[in-house]
Parts: structure tokens; C-alpha cells; sequence
């Protein structure tokens, strides 16, 4: 609803008092936007692991809600991922739609998600979240669950279901530490060595190496659609290949010269994808000519 003009006025004590601005025959005055203007709204700042319906956004929410109803094109421009850990998975998968939902029920009719535009296949579900946009920019009402089950029953064929459970245990692992992670898509609190333990990470890894063998006679049967899948999975499997050779590097886990082959594939497995940086606008190069390999 437009929200009516007001006078506002200090007396000598400071006392601030609000009064209607009326029109000629004692009307309140509505406060419109003039022809043609454009509200642009940027929360960069907002938690984007919770959507602008929740507490952990009120005081963003807030100011929308002041600037909904006094007309004009409603721009509005939101965030999906961490810009600087773009390895590791960042829990704005289910709040995404509801964002939009928000946006669009609040009167925005310009809506962007800014997400990773830097690597060709980036790790941390990032393809998911482009699902989603995809989904949701034509019809805010799509249920979360149905495009996620969709998305891993195309994207990775007969290893989905195994795919699924290393989301579903992702998340639930970002969701039980956001003490440690915070919500901020500029942090590196995401990259806490608290967050991932070292057995929870290599379970992972092991997830991907079956997932892989439950592709593996597509390399015969369907040559092409094996190829994708393996991009796929592979992209998938950067984020606990990342943690393993940075965090836990000098794991016991590793002798030098299994680390060194660890990272070589790494590294040639992320140039094959096509991937260029491991975080906004900082080439990944500088980090393996310290890996030297």
C-alpha cells in the first residue's frame, strides 16, 4: 500500500513529531515515486543461507518493505554463492525460491540472482542453483523438492541416488555449523577446518569414486552421455578434493608423494572442466605454482 507524506518536526527539547502532509481539501497525501522512477535494491550483506521471510534477515526485509507500494520499476538484485570459497558448497539452495516468492509477492518485477559466472563447472552444487533459477524466474509457486529430485535423477543418471545422499549430507553439515560459517557470501569462515572433519570429507570423496562406478559402462554403451556424467560427477567432486589438499594437507593421511598426486589430478581435473579461479577474480594458477606439481 502507498504510505502517506509526512511532516516531521523537532521541538527545543528534541522531541520529533510526525504529522500528514495534507493536499488543499484536507486529505492525507499519498508519497509515490515520480514517473519513471527505478528503486534498485542490493543486499549484499543479507544472509542468503535464510531467505528474506526469515529473522535472519528482518532488518533487510524491512527496508524492502518500506520502498513496496510507492510505485516506479522495482529492480531487485540478490547473491547465491560464496565469492570467496567458490570450492565449497554454500546452503542457499532451498532459500533461493523462497526469495523469489518474496520479491515477487513484496511488487519487484526485475529480479537477478548474481551466482558464479567465472567457471565453466564449478564445485558445490553450483549447476543446481542454476537449475533453480531456471525453474523459479518462470514460476515462483515449483516445489523445491520436486526440482531437486528432478535434477539429480537427469544429472546424473543411475549414480542420483547416491549423488543426493552426498548433498543431503552436505547440507545437513552446513546447517549444523552456521555458528562457525555464518551467512555472509564474502567470508572465509565457510572454510573452517571445524566444519569439515577429515573422515566426514574422505566419505565424500568415496561417495563421487562410487558414483563413478555406476557410469563406468556408459563408457562402451554411450560414449557421449558418459562424458557429460563424468563432467558432472567431476564437478562434483572438487570440493572434498579441495578441502583434502588444502586444509588437510599435512594429514598423516598423506605421504608427500600421495599428496603430490593428489593435487596433480586435481589440478588437471579442474583445468578439463574448464574452470579458471577458485574465487571472485583471483586466477587458481597462483595456487598451484605453490603445489608443485
Amino acid at each position: 500500500m502507498p504510505k502517506k507524506q509526512k511532516w516531521f518536526n523537532v521541538d527545543e527539547d528534541g522531541n520529533v513529531t510526525a504529522e500528514d502532509v495534507l493536499d488543499e481539501e484536507g486529505n492525507p497525501v499519498d508519497l509515490v515515486c515520480a514517473p519513471l522512477t527505478q528503486l534498485f535494491y542490493c543486499a549484499s550483506s543479507a544472509n542468503y543461507l535464510h531467505s528474506f521471510y526469515e529473522a535472519e534477515n528482518n532488518a533487510y526485509s524491512n527496508m524492502v518493505k518500506g520502498w513496496s507500494g510507492l510505485g516506479g520499476n522495482f529492480y531487485v538484485w540478490t547473491y547465491e554463492v560464496n565469492y570467496y570459497n567458490y570450492m565449497y558448497a554454500y546452503n542457499s539452495y532451498d532459500s533461493m525460491l523462497e526469495n523469489m516468492r518474496y520479491f515477487k509477492n513484496i511488487g519487484a518485477n526485475h529480479f537477478f540472482y548474481q551466482g558464479l559466472w567465472e567457471n565453466a563447472n564449478n564445485a558445490g552444487f553450483d549447476k543446481l542453483r542454476s537449475y533453480i533459477c531456471s525453474k523459479g524466474m518462470f514460476d515462483t509457486s515449483v516445489s523445491y523438492e520436486e526440482v531437486v529430485a528432478k535434477f539429480f535423477k537427469y544429472q546424473f543418471d543411475e549414480a542420483g541416488d547416491i549423488m543426493r545422499e552426498y548433498f543431503n549430507q552436505v547440507v545437513q553439515q552446513l546447517r549444523a555449523n552456521e555458528s562457525y560459517t555464518g551467512g555472509s557470501v564474502h567470508s572465509n569462515d565457510l572454510t573452517k577446518a571445524v566444519v569439515w572433519p577429515e573422515g566426514l570429507i574422505r566419505s565424500w570423496y568415496n561417495m563421487v569414486k562410487e558414483a563413478y562406478a555406476l557410469i563406468d559402462y556408459k563408457k562402451t554403451a554411450d560414449p557421449e552421455r558418459y562424458e557429460q556424467l563424468w563432467i558432472n560427477i567431476t564437478a562434483e567432486s572438487l570440493f572434498p578434493r579441495w578441502v583434502l589438499c588444502t586444509t588437510y594437507a599435512n594429514s598423516t593421511s598423506f605421504s608427500s608423494e600421495s599428496l603430490k598426486a593428489e593435487r596433480r589430478s586435481f589440478m588437471e581435473d579442474f583445468n578439463k572442466l574448464g574452470n579458471t579461479t577458485h574465487k571472485e577474480h583471483f586466477s587458481i594458477a597462483d595456487v598451484f605454482s605453490t603445489w608443485d606439481v
